[in-house]
C-alpha cells in the first residue's frame, strides 16, 4: 500500500524539479492507486487506476485550456526570446527577383528577407521583426 504513496511523492518532487504537469498527474494517479490499495482492490484495478487517472487529468486540463501546445513559430518573433528583434539594420540594396538582401549585423553578414506584408522593397533603415534560422525578417523602420 505504501509503495503507491511513495511513488506519488517521488513523482510530485520530480514534477517540482521539472515544471511539467505530466509528472504531477502521474503522482495523482499513484496516490489514487494507493487509495485503491487501501480499499483492498485487486492489483489489476490498482494498475488501471494508475493508468486512467493521469489520462483523465490530461483530458480535463486540455478541455480547460491549461494544456496547450505553444506555437513554435511564435518564438521567432518574440522579443523576450530573441534580443535581435526590434534592432535596426541598414539594407543597401535588395535583390528584387529573390526578395532578399545581405546586411552586416553584429559583425557578420546576414541574409535579410522582407516581412510578408512588406511589398515595396526600398533600401534604407529597417527593423528586425523576426529571426528564422539565419535569416532576418525585416520591415521598414517607419512601419509598425
Amino acid at each position: 500500500m505504501w509503495i503507491w504513496f511513495a511513488i506519488a511523492v517521488v513523482a510530485v518532487i520530480l514534477e517540482l524539479l521539472s515544471g511539467t504537469f505530466v509528472l504531477l498527474l502521474i503522482g495523482l494517479g499513484a496516490f489514487a492507486a494507493g487509495i485503491a490499495t487501501w480499499l483492498a482492490l485487486d492489483f489489476i484495478v490498482q494498475l488501471a487506476v494508475l493508468a486512467i487517472v493521469p489520462v483523465l487529468g490530461i483530458f480535463i486540463m486540455k478541455r480547460m485550456g491549461k494544456f496547450h501546445l505553444r506555437n513554435p513559430l511564435a518564438s521567432e518573433s518574440d522579443a523576450n526570446l530573441n534580443l535581435d528583434i526590434g534592432r535596426s539594420v541598414f539594407v543597401e540594396a535588395w535583390q528584387a527577383e529573390r526578395r532578399q538582401a545581405q546586411v552586416s549585423f553584429r559583425g557578420a553578414t546576414w541574409q535579410v528577407k522582407p516581412a510578408e506584408h512588406y511589398t515595396a522593397l526600398s533600401p534604407g533603415k529597417h527593423r528586425i521583426v523576426a529571426v528564422r534560422g539565419i535569416v532576418l525578417i525585416v520591415e521598414p523602420f517607419g512601419e509598425i
